[in-house]
């Protein structure tokens, strides 16, 4: 699927969205272990174990409905999150990408 401007609509051009974001849940919500996360993230910007300019993690555990435990990349940015009642990993490209999706 490619992500093209929409066409011009009355005087406004709506263009392509800049950032997209993705959740994938977590199956056994009661084992999650959210300091855990912490570690892994630290670990994943150390051993440079995944693509991107890796910045840091923040960890918001405490603060209520907050993003949890953050992962920043200057590309996209990665964290547990709790919205809904239910636990999952979100990802979020908050730069323009190139290409299709």
């Amino acid at each position: 699927m490619s992500i093209q401007a929409a066409p011009e609509v009355g005087s406004r051009v709506v263009a392509a969205p800049q950032r997209l974001g993705v959740k994938v849940f977590v199956e056994d919500q009661d084992a999650f272990d959210r300091a855990r996360m912490i570690e892994v993230f630290h670990r994943w910007i150390q051993e440079n174990r995944i693509p991107g300019t890796l910045i840091d993690v923040h960890d918001y555990t405490h603060v209520p409905d907050g993003p949890g435990v953050l992962l920043v990349a200057h590309e996209w940015h990665l964290r547990t999150d709790e919205a809904g009642g239910r636990i999952g990993l979100e990802y979020e490209l908050k730069r323009e990408g190139s290409g299709t999706l």
